[in-house]
């Protein structure tokens, strides 16, 4: 091959994408305030009534803990980003039992950084699903009204980011992005566990969440392991017998990862709600009741939960009715029949 030629295959090479980089908030610490930033916060949307007011109350601080180090780093800079549909603003503005809610509060109230919720609107999910194109245009766009924003800080489910940051990176590679998993170890194994059930539809979740494991607050570093269990027969980390070997910190947060999991495992699994009419189209069937004051509400036939008197009123919001965990209808419509 000429000189030419060569030259010409070289530079034509395709670019290799950027890792996902971060962990913890030392990363946050050495971000050089100048470049183009996108930090993902990883997050599971939990309320205070379902889970331990501790844990809830640690995940909270850890995204305190990162708009805090963000808005002293780069000043007026920064802005932040929610996944919260604009159709949602006045209920993330004022409800206080949602952990995402609180910190969208803090950011605006506080630490008077600019917010930008989400123009993905729950009527767009419905149609097509995780919307993570939709989601990575939303927040490149902030970069595009603001020239000034160098950094965003996004705060999203965790199993929309591996999506959301490829998509960032074949539209524009020279944004930095550093993820952070604010997720309690607690949920952090729940979503491990639950993607293995389905490892060819997660597989870029689950390697994400081995290569960035949760991070501890003082207080979460007391918490207890969690005794919920998702398989039924133990892991093992992956042969080390590859083309290429992994270095000595990716092979620990590998066998750490594992080793949750299987301590999952130890204890008895629960039995999975099998009940009930269930639908693909996103929706089911709802009993109606109504309550003391003669307000309709709603009853789950699978789990038995009951709603306030939101739900009926605002049935496609489907934040205003909270099943007990692991039930098939979370995050469904409801329908009366």
């Amino acid at each position: 091959m000429s000189k030419r030629g060569k030259k010409h295959c070289k530079k034509n090479k395709t670019r290799k994408p950027k890792k996902i980089i971060g962990g913890t908030l030392e990363e946050l610490k050495k971000i050089n305030a100048s470049e183009k930033v996108i930090i993902l916060v990883g997050d599971k949307h939990i309320r205070l009534s379902l889970t331990n007011s501790k844990e809830f109350n640690d995940i909270v601080q850890k995204q305190k803990n990162i708009i805090d180090i963000v808005n002293s780093k780069f000043n007026n800079s920064a802005h932040v980003y929610s996944e919260l549909p604009r159709e949602l603003m006045s209920n993330g503005l004022s409800e206080k039992t949602i952990n995402a809610f609180l910190v969208i509060q803090y950011a605006l109230r506080d630490a008077k950084i600019p917010l930008k919720f989400s123009n993905v609107s729950f009527c767009m999910r419905n149609k097509k699903g995780d919307c993570n194109e939709e989601y990575g245009d939303d927040i490149l766009s902030i970069f595009q009204d603001k020239p000034t924003v160098n950094c965003v800080v996004a705060i999203m489910g965790f199993s929309h980011l591996p999506d959301i940051k490829k998509y960032i990176n074949s539209k524009n590679p020279d944004i930095k992005i550093i993820f952070i998993n604010t997720m309690s170890r607690d949920h952090s194994d729940e979503a491990f566990a639950a993607y293995l059930q389905e490892s060819d539809k997660y597989l870029e979740q689950i390697e994400l969440l081995m290569r960035e494991p949760p991070y501890d607050t003082e207080s979460s570093m007391s918490n207890s392991a969690s005794s919920t269990s998702f398989l039924t027969s133990p892991l093992t980390p992956p042969s080390a017998a590859s083309e290429k070997r992994p270095s000595a910190e990716e092979s620990l947060l590998v066998k750490s990862a594992f080793e949750r999991v299987n301590k999952l495992m130890s204890e008895p699994a629960k039995p999975a709600y099998s009940s009930g009419v269930q639908s693909s189209d996103g929706t089911y069937i709802v009993e109606v009741l109504y309550n003391d004051s003669g307000k309709k509400i709603y009853k789950c036939p699978i789990c038995n939960a009951k709603s306030g008197t939101y739900a009926p009123q605002h049935p496609y919001n489907t934040s205003y009715f909270t099943h007990f965990r692991g039930c098939p209808n979370q995050g469904k419509i409801p329908v009366e029949q």
